[in-house]
């Protein structure tokens, strides 16, 4: 058995480096009308405007990044089940946050988070 820092690499790419995120309230979907790819989001860190990216950034569509998974799973007899989050993979880089920063991320067309660090 490999340890765990021995596959650091594949954990980055993974995000284990992920502590928490932040959720909104849920909304319909309708997969006919909507392309994630063409999403898009504004990261504000203290009220100041970060960057600007869409979904494509996440394999082309984050919906490829959940089915790439759900195939991944079903490789291994599980799968992808109602309830789950599942994150399909940043559209932006990721922040260090101290505490006292805010930081905010609107995405259109859904609508925006935000989190204070105190």
């Amino acid at each position: 058995r490999r340890g765990v820092f021995s596959e650091l690499p594949l954990a980055m790419a993974d995000n284990a480096q992920q502590k928490h995120f932040v959720t909104a309230t849920d909304m319909p979907w309708e997969p006919l009308f909507m392309r994630l790819s063409e999403a898009s989001v504004e990261v504000f860190l203290n009220g100041t405007s970060q960057e600007i990216a869409s979904g494509a950034e996440v394999m082309g569509d984050p919906l490829a990044s959940v089915t790439w998974l759900a195939n991944k799973l079903a490789e291994f007899d599980l799968a992808l089940e109602a309830g789950m989050c599942v994150m399909s993979g940043s559209f932006t880089k990721q922040y260090r946050m101290k505490r006292g920063d805010q930081i905010e991320s609107r995405f259109t067309p859904f609508g925006a988070v935000s989190a204070k660090f105190i």
